[in-house]
């Protein structure tokens, strides 16, 4: 068998044992008795070292051996979990990954293991007390035969029974078979096996998880059971010696046919399978086709009165909305499987700058879409990055203000209405809006008399220009201007918004306003002469049709009073650059929207209706443009842009 097919299998579970690690580590270093983590990372490194022999990933295999008997002499209380320690899993952690993702990537891996393996072996060895174990093979080598025990006397090839049982659970039983059978034709010779190699690869006939093999080997019966029981989701061995050995002539006692296994229950299919996000995808963007077909034939329809017509695109409507909610929730993942390397990143941050921090998640079984996840990590990356390095205080600095010396930092996940909210609030010093209006005046962002005018909420968002930090000094974390604004612009760039309160001395609110889903959404249509434009209805707080006496003028700015503020009016038309109409109407069409913490009232000729819409984004150059933020296409045929109104104006 090509084991290479299993690469990706190997590499799944690999990095989700590793994941697991890291996050148990991290548990580990705040409770260093917790027995249940304690013996839950043994159970990941033992995972990983068996997956990694199977595949012949030798120094992966040698490495998480290293950490398996680490973790074995904090679970046997022969050593006490202290930081050195947790600081060496940290890092062997690391080193596996870097070479599993190099492995995913079929790369040579640019760091060797083996000075890891043997600085692992080299603390165990000073620290554990007792009989180090044997020193690992060189990555890539060959593994070597199990280890004969003391007391038995070396002895001719004999013939032994083995029956080993898969997890029933376990993914792929059928390959996780064929690496038991390659490991046992690597300890000797496989005289007959149920189900046989060949069986095995070709995915041909029943197997409820159980492989018999009769084995002509030297080894001992527990030598061989130990060597194949270290191989990953082997539930149970059996190795007994049958009494027969080789003729000096070489003829082979035969063995005994192997028992039909004795019958249990019946097993279900899966209930689960595994599908390629591509996949799932390519689904959800022919489920968005679909909608658009039924809605130009909507539009096909609309003068023929026949019933049986309307009917069944009523029908089909449903159907396609169906689909398409479905497939939007089998995309949908918790923030929990971004948010778990989290905690690692505050920790080496908080360590670089000698400061104490604490780290807090809540609410990150909240579900996003796929495609909204993927863009997470490098956003809360860099909001932690600003909060540990500039937001919170040195311990004593934290004193002198009467803080705890630990600062903290929370993460906070719920839904707001159709909107999903993360926040990152930390108990630092707080943003000062004094010195952020003058930060931008000193470097000409904007004119002291802009400056003037500005709210506190207002001038905290100065924080998102290009260039502009109030940070002390420049360091490797933060301090250049950069980070903040990439932040404002990605978050937008979903559909969603970035919000920031901060008190000085207090602390500091981050907020990312973001939808839950992609692809399909409500929209309003816009008219602006032939012309329609979308926007999202979310995006929308209401429409209104003002007479002539209800809009005021201060200067050259028009307003209007929406509850207790003035509202300024902005048209559509001019911001889009079209030509004036060569008549006006008795009436202003106003959509009133939010726009970076404040709102306005968005003048169009008149509103064309209201309509689910599969938005598709837009390819190079178009894509740059500030305020398109995609394109759909009308049941006439007509392509019609998505505003995006918080880069519009």
């Amino acid at each position: 068998m090509d084991l290479a097919k299993y690469r990706a299998m190997f590499v799944t579970e690999a990095q989700e044992h590793l994941r697991q690690m890291s996050a148990g580590v991290l548990g580990l270093e705040q409770d260093p008795g917790d027995a249940e983590r304690i013996q839950s990372l043994f159970r990941n490194a033992h995972s990983i070292k068996g997956m990694a022999a199977s595949m012949g990933y030798e120094g992966v295999a040698a490495l998480s051996h290293r950490l398996e008997d680490l973790m074995d002499r904090y679970r046997s209380g022969r050593l006490a979990v202290e930081p050195t320690a947790v600081d060496l899993l940290l890092e062997g952690i690391d080193a596996l990954a870097h070479h599993v993702q190099a492995i995913a990537d079929q790369k040579d891996p640019e760091v060797a293991l083996e000075p890891l393996v043997a600085k692992v072996q080299a603390f165990l060895e000073g620290a554990g007390g007792s009989a180090p174990a044997p020193a690992a093979a060189p990555a890539g080598a060959p593994a070597p035969p199990p280890a004969r025990p003391a007391s038995a006397a070396p002895t001719g090839p004999a013939l032994l029974s083995v029956t080993v049982q898969i997890e029933k659970h376990a993914q792929a039983a059928r390959v996780r078979a064929f690496m038991v059978h390659r490991r046992l034709a690597e300890i000797g010779t496989i005289v007959a096996s149920v189900p046989s190699a060949a069986d095995l690869r070709a995915g041909q006939g029943d197997f409820d998880g159980v492989l018999k093999a009769a084995l002509e080997t030297a080894e001992s019966p527990e030598a061989v059971r130990r060597a194949i029981a270290a191989l990953a989701d082997v539930a149970s061995v059996v190795v007994e010696a049958t009494g027969g050995e080789l003729s000096p002539q070489g003829a082979r006692v035969p063995p005994p046919r192997p028992a039909a296994p004795a019958p249990g229950p019946k097993l279900g299919v899966p209930r689960t399978v595994k599908v390629q996000t591509d996949l799932l995808d390519s689904f959800v963007n022919l489920a968005g086709e679909l909608l658009v077909v039924e809605s130009r034939l909507k539009e096909a329809t609309r003068d023929l009165e026949l019933p049986s017509v309307k009917d069944s695109t009523s029908t089909l409507g449903k159907l396609i909305r169906g689909l398409h909610a479905q497939l939007m929730t089998v995309r949908m993942m918790p923030l929990a499987s971004v948010t778990e390397a989290l905690p690692r990143v505050v920790r080496d941050l908080a360590k670089r700058e000698g400061k104490e921090v604490a780290f807090v998640q809540e609410g990150t079984d909240l579900e996003l879409d796929r495609s909204l996840l993927e863009e997470l990590p490098d956003l809360l990356t860099h909001v932690l990055r600003n909060a540990v390095d500039h937001g919170l205080e040195r311990a004593d600095e934290r004193e002198a203000a009467g803080k705890p010396r630990r600062g903290q930092i929370r993460l906070r996940a719920f839904r707001q209405k159709d909107k999903a909210v993360v926040q990152i609030e930390d108990d630092g010093r707080g943003m000062d809006p004094a010195r952020l209006r003058a930060k931008a005046v000193e470097r000409g962002q904007i004119t002291p008399e802009q400056a003037a005018a500005m709210s506190d909420a207002e001038a905290l968002h100065l924080s998102c220009l290009p260039g502009l930090s109030t940070a002390g000094q420049v360091t490797d974390v933060s301090g250049r201007g950069v980070g903040m604004d990439a932040v404002k612009s990605r978050v937008e760039g979903l559909g969603g918004s970035l919000h920031i309160d901060s008190r000085v001395g207090r602390g500091t609110r981050i907020s990312l306003h973001l939808p839950t889903s992609v692809a399909i959404v409500q929209v309003l249509l816009l008219g602006i002469d032939d012309e329609v434009f979308a926007i999202p209805v979310t995006r929308v707080l209401r429409t209104l049709e003002l007479t002539p006496g209800e809009v005021e003028q201060r200067g050259r700015q028009l307003l209007f009073r929406y509850g207790e503020e003035s509202v300024p009016l902005l048209s559509l038309r001019k911001i889009l650059r079209l030509p004036a109409p060569e008549t006006r109407g008795r009436f202003l069409s106003v959509a009133v929207v939010p726009v970076r913490q404040r709102t306005v009232g968005l003048v169009v000729d008149r509103f064309v209706g209201q309509q689910e819409a599969f938005i598709k984004p837009l390819p190079r150059p178009l894509a740059s443009i500030d305020g398109v933020a995609g394109v759909t296409i009308l049941g006439d045929g007509r392509a019609v842009f998505l505003l995006d109104s918080e880069n519009l104006f």
